[in-house]
């Protein structure tokens, strides 16, 4: 049996660990995956941002490996932000995603975001 205090522990270890902070949000995100030679075009949300990369909650099934592209926008702009993620993990709808080959207008982007966050927490 899994202690609670064990759990904690195991988790402050692995937030140590993590190369970019997580900050909690909540976004609305569109999520475009290649399925049977088409786009499936499904809404999810989005947390736990951080400059690497983001939790996504979606219904529809993604497996490891696999890559998409999010369209988000984010709090403090009137325009989506096209991002590509990498599926690095998946636990039940919740999917760890790895921002890939991020544009700098991009980057910066996420990094405006994640710095506006820290100052508020």
């Amino acid at each position: 049996m899994f202690s609670l205090n064990r759990f904690a522990a195991l988790r402050a270890k692995s937030e140590k660990d993590r190369q970019f902070r997580r900050h909690q949000v909540d976004l609305a995100v569109r999520v475009k995956a290649w399925r049977a030679g088409a786009y499936q075009v499904v809404d999810g949300r989005g947390s736990d941002v951080s400059q690497g990369g983001m939790a996504l909650f979606v219904t529809t099934a993604l497996q490891l490996g696999e890559t998409v592209t999010m369209e988000v926008t984010l709090p403090y702009s009137d325009h989506p932000l096209m991002l590509t993620g990498v599926v690095r993990n998946v636990n039940g709808q919740r999917y760890g995603m790895e921002f890939v080959n991020l544009r700098d207008q991009q980057r910066e982007s996420i990094l405006r975001l994640c710095d506006s966050l820290e100052k508020s927490a």
